[in-house]
């Protein structure tokens, strides 16, 4: 993932956190506001219900203190306004008032009563101080118009020095003290009610409402905190599962995801910039086109699976010899590329070439077996005074690489310009050779096998030959590399059998004397094409003896497979065929595996041939090569014998069969007959064998 990417998930993360943290703050605001507005709802309907309580109960109090006291003072009431505040104070009504009044209101939780005038004169109170003092505020004026108010006022409104209210909460209640004759106004009356205890128990129970509430709050606060923090961390395992597959998205589009190397994709990008950056400085570009070899060959021998990790170990491997600053990636199958930037020289490049060769050259084990793989290398060179586009030298790198396969694997080529008709010329073919064998372009060709000995013909090889539409008359090594890197050679080896025995099946039919049919065995088909079963089925439809038919393989294809191919030679061998090694003596093997092989003739190679009558060392090879399969049980065939000096000396060698120009070139099929005809009239030729 790119720095920007995590910065994304950065920035998201941190948006989850400050979402945790304003729901936390608004939730705590709200509760807040919450326990504010229910605490000033509560306090609000509780005093209205004490002041409309405490009104009724003062009302009720001053109409009895009323009725009581207006017939015995209603005259003193009335006559009040014309007295001073000393007279007043001297009057005898005021102590029958009070004398009247307190017995009244004893044991109630009436603090103060106190009788106004209309000219707001206090003519009596229960606190005598108070005489004379004149009213104010609204509540006197409200009485004196007829209406009854009512004040609540708390401990720390009340300042008072003196009759003990000081600190208490008092509930005072205004009322118009009326005449019972014409309801007229005659004065107004106040009542002072203690109501502290009541205050109190409001409070009391304001903070037990607002506490029960407020756990209650903080209860589904924690609740939906424990939600929202369930909920933010789902967000963010899913900004995380999503920025993961948004990294992988983007890792996959531009990697391949079995080496972890940078894709095609990524190479096509990288190409355009570096060949843009090798303009600009004027410095020299390498790209190098790595084919592992045989790797068909182990994917479809040791399974898919083993082909995986065969990629993945020589990804590791390419990884170890290049530079830092080279660029690997995985083009595709079995194919990688290097991107070589800032060379100074071809000399650089040709020792990576060289180091990625021996990086390669280390057998690895896949499962229990230990393959060995190499690699063929196709390098293109971009120089400063070139005018080539990054498809041009990728196309160059590839005919290079094609070329140093053709050379044998295992090495690198450097492009030059003749290899692009080489490479036109092998899509060309590539191409007809999908096309060959519906055209019926495809020919069999026989070669005789010779006795030494008798002269007769005792086997007749086959060779496939392709006549091409452009370019004629076609050898296998031209076509049949082609054939098996496209994997048809399955498809046309299974041709090439069937038809073989059914031209054996016409030759018989036609009276010819009995001869062996020896058709040759690619690797791919022995270890791939199922050839056990085309073998019998080539067989049954050709209705032929299976004695008659001899497979022959090269001695190559036993170099890594031995132990896997050992199987599949001896279910062949039981099926009655004849098994040949061709080409021995050429390649590395091992004699004491030899043994173990139900081989019926080896083949010795054509180097030992053309050297026999002129080399000691190539007579004394074929001499040692004739022992050892004679004591194997093995007959041992000469190939590529051109003159009779060679005859001679291959028959005292110890060879049983002589295959070669001197006596037939590959023939049609029809002119077989007539030399196998030929040969069996010949006498044979009595000569020692030395042994």
């Amino acid at each position: 993932m790119t720095n920007a990417g995590e910065g994304q998930q950065k920035g998201a993360w941190a948006l989850n956190f400050r979402l945790g943290r304003y729901f936390s703050i608004s939730s705590l605001i709200g509760v807040v506001v919450v326990i504010a507005v229910l605490s000033l709802f509560y306090r609000y309907t509780a005093v209205n219900l004490l002041i409309e309580h405490e009104t009724r109960a003062n009302t009720a109090l001053a109409k009895i203190i009323a009725n009581t006291v207006w017939s015995k003072y209603s005259g003193f009431i009335q006559k009040s306004a014309s007295l001073s505040k000393q007279e007043l104070r001297a009057r005898p009504e005021i102590a029958g008032l009070l004398h009247d009044i307190l017995p009244l209101i004893s044991g109630s939780n009436v603090a103060d009563i106190k009788i106004f005038n209309l000219n707001g004169l206090t003519i009596f109170s229960t606190r005598r101080e108070q005489l004379g003092a004149d009213a104010t505020g609204s509540g006197f004026l409200a009485a004196q118009s007829g209406a009854a108010v009512s004040e609540l006022t708390y401990n720390n409104q009340v300042h008072d020095s003196g009759g003990g209210r000081a600190g208490r909460d008092l509930f005072s209640t205004y009322l118009p003290l009326r005449s019972g004759n014409d309801d007229s106004i005659h004065g107004v009356f106040e009542l002072y009610t203690d109501v502290t205890g009541l205050v109190k128990q409001i409070r009391r129970t304001q903070e037990n409402v607002i506490g029960g509430v407020l756990v209650t709050l903080v209860l589904l606060y924690l609740f939906l905190l424990l939600i929202v923090q369930r909920a933010e961390k789902e967000i963010r395992n899913h900004e995380k599962s999503r920025d993961s597959s948004l990294e992988q998205i983007h890792f996959l589009a531009y990697h391949d995801p079995m080496t972890k190397l940078p894709n095609k994709q990524q190479f096509n990008r990288c190409i355009k910039t570096a060949l843009e950056n090798a303009r600009q400085s004027r410095r020299m570009l390498a790209l190098m086109f790595v084919d592992v070899d045989r790797f068909k060959l182990v994917n479809d021998s040791l399974g898919h699976d083993a082909g995986d990790e065969l990629l993945r170990i020589v990804a590791k491997r390419l990884q170890c010899p290049i530079r830092k600053g080279d660029q690997l990636f995985r083009w595709g199958g079995d194919e990688f590329t290097l991107l070589l930037e800032n060379v100074n020289d071809c000399c650089l490049v040709e020792d990576m070439a060289r180091r990625i060769i021996d990086a390669m050259a280390a057998p690895i084990k896949l499962k229990t077996q230990e393959v060995l793989v190499t690699a063929s290398i196709g390098i293109a060179v971009y120089s400063p005074d070139d005018d080539v586009t990054s498809a041009q030298l990728i196309s160059n790198a590839d005919a290079a690489m094609y070329q140093s396969k053709r050379a044998g694997r295992n090495c690198y080529m450097f492009y030059d310009t003749r290899m692009n008709s080489k490479a036109f010329e092998r899509l060309t073919m590539e191409t007809s050779l999908k096309q060959a064998l519906g055209n019926n372009e495809f020919k069999l060709y026989y070669q005789p096998r010779l006795s030494a000995f008798s002269g007769k013909v005792t086997a007749v090889e086959v060779l496939l030959r392709w006549m091409h539409p452009q370019y004629g008359l076609m050898t296998p090594d031209r076509f049949v590399p082609l054939l098996e890197d496209s994997g048809m050679i399955k498809t046309v080896g299974a041709w090439v059998l069937q038809s073989a025995c059914g031209q054996l099946k016409k030759w018989q039919l036609m009276g010819m004397a009995p001869v062996r049919v020896s058709v040759n065995i690619s690797a791919r088909q022995l270890l791939f094409g199922n050839i056990e079963e085309q073998v019998k089925q080539a067989i049954s439809e050709a209705k032929i003896d299976p004695h008659y038919l001899e497979l022959e393989f090269t001695e190559s294809i036993f170099a890594d497979d031995k132990e896997y191919l050992l199987p599949i030679l001896k279910r062949l061998k039981q099926i009655g065929v004849s098994l040949s090694i061709d080409d021995f003596g050429s390649g590395s093997w091992s004699l004491a595996y030899l043994k173990k092989m139900p081989v019926d003739y080896i083949k010795i190679g054509r180097g030992f041939v053309q050297g026999v009558l002129h080399n000691s060392k190539d007579a004394a090879i074929t001499r040692a090569i004739a022992r050892l399969a004679y004591s194997l049980n093995m007959r041992l065939v000469a190939e590529g014998v051109e003159s009779e000096e060679q005859v001679d000396m291959l028959r005292r060698c110890g060879c049983h069969e002589l295959q070669g120009y001197h006596f037939a070139r590959p023939m049609m099929p029809f002119e077989i007959p007539l030399i196998v005809a030929m040969r069996s009239k010949r006498l044979p030729r009595q000569l020692a064998v030395t042994q």
